[in-house]
């Protein structure tokens, strides 16, 4: 074949040219349309754990315990296909989000609207946003991980231990009826530069009250006296603190767990009922002896009344004359776990004292099987 007819043959021409031109963009388009996405909104992407989806972070930095933090975050829908958003979901029930509209056209965006009520207690917090919908065929899920860091307003020392070293402050105890009856704490200003002058304490619970008193320029002592509700034992309460500025309570708060001991003239043994697993639709009945001995005293204390936090479920009678309790556990036809509390009064040389005794049940299968 001559040169020059071989040169012709092999040099393309402009329409076939145009024609690859053509088929390579269509490609991409289907690509496109095949693929459909929601763009990021600002922020940094993680890799989620166990394979899932790239994430977008949304960073708040430091922030103040207790308070209300308002974000938005721009949606756009940079896709060919209308995006429908069908669930918002949140990690935890400190956050509440809102997709305005849930419906996006290509070309136009929608806004998620985030309330965030930070965490009353120091360190870092990382919650979740969900949107989980569809872009024309295509089920797509977008992840928002929000992150802070609540930083610390007070510091909280008791005889035990500081404040967030562990997470509940231990209080140690005290004895009902000798003359040490209170919880001490002392509590200085924290590393966060809060605008704050003053503060109060609350006890999510009646049977401690809480006294305050100014030892220093920044320093309070703490006290923590057990009241005539308290029950002897072992206790968890929350000390929840309210700041102040120039007498207007500030838009924050703390909440510290602490907990501590009460002993008292007398003891009830043992400390909870066990049911165990107890099949759907029967009952259960535990017949225990609780054993009300005197510590350092003559006499025998009495149960004289025992109330059921849940009576629906689990219900108590006293036996043997004041010195046991008879318990039932009523299990549901729903499965799960099931877990509450008796209040027990014992009355001893006449002061009545009060015991926590907690149960615990697992209701299984169905009535009638086996």
């Amino acid at each position: 074949m001559p040169d020059r007819v071989r040169h012709r043959f092999l040099r393309p021409s402009a329409s076939r040219l145009a024609i690859l031109i053509a088929l390579v963009l269509a490609l991409i388009v289907l690509a496109l349309r095949a693929r459909p996405f929601l763009e990021p909104a600002g922020g940094s992407k993680v890799h989620l754990p166990g394979g899932g989806q790239a994430a977008q972070t949304i960073e708040l930095g430091d922030q103040l315990p207790g308070q209300l933090l308002y974000r938005q975050v721009i949606v756009p829908n940079s896709g060919r296909a209308t995006i429908s958003i069908s669930q918002v979901g949140v990690s935890c029930g400190c956050l509440h989000s809102v997709l305005r509209p849930n419906i996006i056209v290509p070309g136009k965006a929608g806004v998620l609207q985030l309330q965030i009520a930070t965490r009353p207690w120091t360190g870092p917090e990382v919650i979740t946003a969900t949107l989980n919908g569809t872009a024309g065929p295509t089920r797509i899920t977008r992840r928002y991980l929000i992150r802070y860091t609540v930083r610390r307003l007070i510091r909280i020392k008791g005889p035990k231990g500081t404040s967030g070293e562990p997470y509940y402050l231990d209080l140690g105890a005290i004895t009902l009826g000798s003359r040490a009856q209170c919880f001490h704490a002392v509590i200085t200003r924290g590393t966060y530069p809060a605008r704050w002058d003053s503060w109060r304490c609350f006890v999510d619970n009646p049977g401690l009250s809480a006294g305050v008193a100014k030892v220093g320029k920044s320093r309070w002592r703490l006290s923590l006296v057990p009241t005539g509700q308290a029950t002897i034992g072992s206790q968890s309460y929350r000390l929840q603190f309210a700041f102040f500025r120039k007498g207007r309570e500030l838009p924050y708060h703390y909440t510290q767990p602490v907990n501590f001991k009460v002993r008292g003239p007398v003891a009830i043994e043992p400390g909870s009922v066990l049911f165990g697993a107890v099949r759907c639709g029967t009952i259960k009945i535990k017949r225990l002896r609780l054993i009300a001995s005197a510590t350092g005293s003559v006499g025998d204390p009495q149960i004289v009344s025992v109330r059921s936090n849940d009576p629906k479920h689990a219900f108590a009678t006293i036996t043997n004359g004041g010195s046991g309790l008879g318990a039932t556990f009523r299990a549901p036809r729903a499965q799960g776990q099931f877990s509450g509390r008796f209040l027990v009064t014992v009355e001893y040389r006449g002061v009545r004292y009060h015991f926590r005794l907690d149960y615990l049940a697992y209701a299984y299968g169905k009535r009638g099987t086996k």
